[in-house]
């Protein structure tokens, strides 16, 4: 397990910006499959695209 003592700002933003993504696609994919909207079943599956772009993207680095 990481040091707490050795937190980088840059990635507890990253980490932050990635649970709002998170939350966003996960709200959007809850309404498009209420309102069966495509617009929103698609925007969801966008965002958690590029969820797991960023993580990929982090976890090289």
């Amino acid at each position: 397990m990481p040091d707490p003592s050795d937190s980088n700002p840059r990635s507890l933003m990253l980490g932050l910006a990635l649970v709002g993504l998170l939350v966003t696609g996960l709200a959007g994919g809850v309404h498009a499959f209420l309102s069966a909207s495509p617009f929103g079943l698609w925007a969801s599956v966008g965002a958690f695209g590029f969820l797991a772009h960023l993580l990929a993207k982090q976890n090289r680095a």
